[in-house]
């Protein structure tokens, strides 16, 4: 906790103990932790610890790639409510990262959906869960479980064709029941859509077929 505030040398020991007890504090713990070690820490007090370490020089973005990924659900709530509060408190920006589209909802405001690498769609929160323009987007709530409900076998592993093919054409189109000739020889690029709302399809999705995504959370 100490390390990197006597790495940059601005604070007196005394300013140093201050920080640490006051970032400490924010993410939940008191001055009792400190005598502890490592082993004696639960799964989710020890990404609370990370939390504060990465906190104690106040940056500005955190990035946070799947954080709750190894924790209990009920630990994830928990340390997803937190890291919203710390937004709040230090005024961060988060670049989250995550293939749990429960927790991409509840913690994100701008959501960018991926590819084989590629953007695919970027737009707000309620507007991609709403409305995905991008097939890939669709599938991907498509496929999302629901409790009470079998997950539906929609995206396989196997289906992902070899990175190494190369070529002029859609990333997706092997995978797409929307595809043209025109997706098959040339590749698309990242255009705005709407407001606030970019696509990299030929034929996207219009907001009028796809109906809302409930029951994610």
């Amino acid at each position: 906790m100490r390390e990197p505030l006597v790495i940059r040398g601005e604070h007196t020991n005394q300013e140093i103990d201050d920080i640490v007890q006051g970032i400490l504090s924010a993410v939940g713990f008191d001055e009792s932790i400190l005598a502890k070690y490592p082993h004696m820490f639960s799964g989710g007090q020890k990404q609370r610890i990370v939390l504060a370490r990465a906190l104690v020089l106040r940056p500005e973005v955190l990035i946070c790639d799947e954080p709750v990924s190894a924790l209990d659900v009920s630990v994830q709530a928990q340390i997803l409510n937190l890291l919203v509060d710390l937004q709040k408190k230090f005024n961060l920006t988060y670049l989250f990262i995550s293939h749990d589209l429960h927790v991409v909802k509840w913690v994100s405001h701008q959501v960018y959906v991926m590819y084989l690498g590629q953007i695919v769609e970027h737009a707000t929160k309620a507007t991609l869960f709403a409305n995905p323009a991008h097939p890939y987007s669709d599938l991907l709530l498509e496929s999302t479980p629901h409790l009470g409900q079998a997950p539906p076998n929609i995206l396989r592993s196997d289906d992902i064709h070899s990175l190494l093919k190369g070529g002029s054409h859609c990333a997706f189109s092997e995978r797409c029941s929307s595809r043209t000739e025109r997706c098959l020889a040339e590749a698309p690029s990242l255009e705005a859509f709407a407001t606030k709302h970019e696509v990299r399809c030929f034929n996207p999705r219009r907001p009028s077929l796809v109906g809302e995504k409930v029951g994610l959370l």
